[in-house]
Parts: structure tokens; C-alpha cells; sequence
């Protein structure tokens, strides 16, 4: 009796409706679909990071554990598998344990220089600074990582260069530290 049933679009005529818009205004059309691919790049990188990023996540939370002193939560992006100069994991936890209780870390500063992610490993280029005793110590290191569940962990980590000494590998550096 006087009372009608809401109108209700249909999906048909909001595309025809769309259609007919971006034929009349071209401009508008443009302006919507790059917007529309801009808002979508951007909660792409925002919420899927690259591997790359997320390698130098895993550096910067080694960092982290190395500033405060703290071995254990170093060794938790240390990957089971880790092996450099007959060094195990379990190995490697242990030297890192007394070095860090020996001579702490002091200014430490990453520079990841470069990433290079495929088929589940990596390799990064890593600069780093740190300040011990007052003097300033630099090195460069290839660190190799891979990806268990997700996650991207150490398996490998070579200095090419620790300032001033004429280290031999990973055995070298442990060793001037402890």
C-alpha cells in the first residue's frame, strides 16, 4: 500500500554506470586506475616485504643481540646447519658466548652493502663498524643465510677483512676477541 521495496543496485548496472563515466571522462579513469595500482603497490610492500628485507631484518636483530650481549638471541638466527672452518652452530655459540663475556660490543654499526636472494639462499655484503677500547674497528664480511620455515638464518659468515689484522676466517676473529 504505498510502501515500495528500497531500490537496490545491482553489480550489472554500477559496471555499466563505471563504463560510462571512464567513457565520458577519460581522465578520470586514468587518474582512477593509477591510483588504484599506486594504493596497490603500497599495500603490497607494506605487508609482503622483499626476502632482501627481510635478510637485513635478520642483520639487524643479530645486531641487536650482539650490542646487548646476548648470545642466545644471536644464535637464534643462526641456522642449524651452520658450518665455517669446522665450526658447528653449537661450536660457534659457545666461542660467542665467552667472547661477549670477555670484551662486550660497544658503537657497533652494520652496513648491509648488498643482497642477493634465490632459490632459498642468500648472500649479503656486510660492512662493519664498531668502537672497542676506544679505537675503531672495521670489517667486511659475505654472510650466506638460507630460509627454514619462513625465516632467513646464518649458514655461513666469511670476514674478508677485519681492520689492521691479518685474521685468518671466523677462527681468527673469535680468537682476537677472546
Amino acid at each position: 500500500m504505498g510502501s515500495e521495496a528500497p531500490e537496490r543496485a545491482d553489480r550489472g548496472s554500477t559496471f555499466a554506470g563505471a563504463i560510462s563515466v571512464a567513457r565520458a571522462h577519460p581522465a578520470v579513469a586514468l587518474a582512477a586506475l593509477v591510483g588504484g595500482a599506486a594504493v596497490l603497490y603500497v599495500a603490497v610492500t607494506s605487508l609482503w616485504p622483499s626476502e632482501e628485507r627481510k635478510v637485513k631484518e635478520t642483520v639487524s636483530a643479530v645486531v641487536k643481540g650482539l650490542a646487548k650481549g646476548d648470545a642466545d638471541a644471536v644464535m637464534l638466527h643462526v641456522s642449524p646447519y651452520f658450518s665455517e672452518e669446522g665450526l658447528d652452530r653449537e661450536a660457534l655459540g659457545g666461542a660467542l658466548r665467552r667472547v661477549l663475556k670477555r670484551r662486550p660490543v660497544a658503537g657497533l654499526q652494520i652496513l648491509v652493502r648488498q643482497v642477493k636472494v634465490a632459490d632459498g639462499e642468500a648472500a649479503a655484503s656486510i660492512h662493519v663498524e664498531s668502537f672497542q677500547s676506544n679505537a675503531l674497528g672495521r670489517s667486511d664480511w659475505t654472510v650466506n643465510f638460507e630460509e627454514i620455515n619462513g625465516q632467513w638464518l646464518i649458514r655461513r659468515a666469511r670476514p674478508l677483512h677485519v681492520g689492521g689484522h691479518g685474521v685468518a676466517g671466523l677462527r681468527g676473529v673469535l680468537a682476537l676477541g677472546g
